[in-house]
């Protein structure tokens, strides 16, 4: 069986057990402080929280805050992705699905049953990838990622529908580039 051009560049690159393993702690640890950079600028920001916490006022704990719940949100969409097989599983139990056959037999009903609902999906996909392209500039996401920008100001004239729209993109986004990689380095 040929691999794709994907899985012999990972493996090229980074396809030891003791990289992916690597890797997965780097992203964990990302992760962590992440979180711990949301929550400490968070105290510090709230100031009435933990009164033996230095203020906030500062632009620090803004950029910091900003920053931390940016890579908070990229990251943990990227790690859940890196865990599609285990979303897959649980999607089709529940809906109650067959596994995909992993041979090359076409089941009864052809061409439809195969080939046709795997192509929607990734058509599907593809879309709400680049939607999730176009949502993470128009959200400014690297500017919060590298704190330059201070604080997420939202738009109280961009309809709230849109704004949850844009974050579940660039969330699916994340999400579709995890998979990916995860895919790519079995």
């Amino acid at each position: 069986m040929k691999k794709p051009i994907a899985q012999k560049l990972f493996a090229a690159f980074a396809g030891t057990r003791k990289a992916r393993a690597a890797g997965t702690f780097a992203l964990n640890v990302a992760l962590a402080a992440s979180l711990v950079a949301v929550a400490a600028s968070g105290a510090m920001l709230s100031g009435e929280l933990f009164p033996f916490v230095p203020s906030g006022e500062g632009l620090f704990a803004r950029k910091l805050h900003t920053a931390g719940a940016a890579w908070l949100f990229v990251l943990g969409a990227f790690h859940a992705g890196l865990h599609a097989a285990f979303f897959s599983g649980a999607a089709r139990k529940i809906l109650r699905l067959r596994p995909r056959r992993v041979s090359g037999d076409v089941p009864a009903g052809g061409f439809l049953k195969t080939a046709f609902p795997r192509a929607c999906l990734f058509a599907l996909a593809g879309t709400v990838a680049a939607f999730g392209v176009l949502a993470f500039f128009r959200r400014a996401f690297p500017e919060k990622l590298f704190a330059r920008e201070t604080f997420d100001a939202f738009a109280f004239g961009d309809a709230l529908p849109r704004f949850l729209a844009d974050y579940a993109a660039v969330a699916a986004l994340f999400f579709l580039l995890g998979a990916w990689c995860s895919r790519a380095r079995r």
